[in-house]
């Protein structure tokens, strides 16, 4: 097979079949049988390549292979969700190769990827002065990603998740949990401490706002006194894994 991948740098490699076949078998962990689940996937994603096809091309060929299979066996939701995910720790966070790795650079990058939100005026200027960051990014647990299914990293990146003016994403799955509880707790006493709290919970689906109350931006006003990164209304009202559904 004659294909050339084209890199986000524009600069062209040879595809390498092997190293796709190892992010699906990485994506593939832990489920039963997971060389069959890599080869199935390999064999399929063969069938709709093409000469020039861009890294994002690829990305989204394999995606959407484990995705038609669902049908077949829900399983392979688990398979495009961490496929997905990957996706969008490359964008965001640059590239890793261990778990240890990937937790550091969330660490690393948290505050800056919030400063920029709000001096491009995406979010509320008080996320930078009322909070201890390196106690924030310390308590961040990427692998909590794993429990959502695949419509729900789409939902969170697509349709919650902030973008710089030029496009960039700026938020993983984690970082958007913690910036909501960020947000719930600009009126404590101690917000820190709060927003741990409540991050504790988000991410682990065990508490979450309801979703239409996400969808009610207001990223940079204080029109309300619980005016935050979202405007968030007070609510008793729970909602347990809506996106993990």
């Amino acid at each position: 097979m004659n294909i050339t991948v084209v890199k986000r740098n524009g600069e062209r490699e040879p595809y390498d079949a092997n190293k796709i076949n190892l992010a699906i078998e990485r994506a593939a962990e832990g489920l039963e049988d997971s060389i069959a689940w890599v080869t199935q996937i390999a064999s399929e994603l063969e069938l709709t390549l093409f000469d020039g096809i861009t890294t994002q091309q690829l990305d989204e060929a394999v995606i959407q292979v484990a995705l038609q299979n669902v049908k077949d066996d829900p399983a392979f939701d688990v398979v495009a969700a961490r496929l997905l995910v990957k996706t969008i720790y490359k964008k965001v966070l640059g590239d890793y190769s261990s778990p240890e790795e990937l937790k550091e650079l969330h660490v690393q990058h948290f505050e800056e990827n919030v400063r920029r939100g709000v001096d491009e005026g995406l979010l509320d200027e008080r996320l930078t002065q009322m909070f201890d960051f390196d106690r924030l990014a310390q308590a961040m647990e990427p692998s909590r990603d794993e429990l959502l299914k695949y419509i729900g990293v789409v939902t969170l990146n697509n349709r919650y998740g902030i973008k710089g003016r030029n496009g960039d994403p700026l938020e993983v799955p984690q970082y958007f949990w913690m910036r909501i509880a960020m947000g719930l707790s600009l009126n404590e006493e101690d917000p820190t401490a709060h927003a741990l709290r409540f991050y504790e919970k988000m991410s682990k689906l065990e508490y979450l706002r309801p979703v239409q109350h996400w969808s009610t931006v207001a990223p940079a006003t204080r029109s309300s006194p619980t005016a935050s990164s979202w405007k968030c209304r007070t609510t008793s009202s729970t909602s347990r894994k809506p996106l993990a559904m």
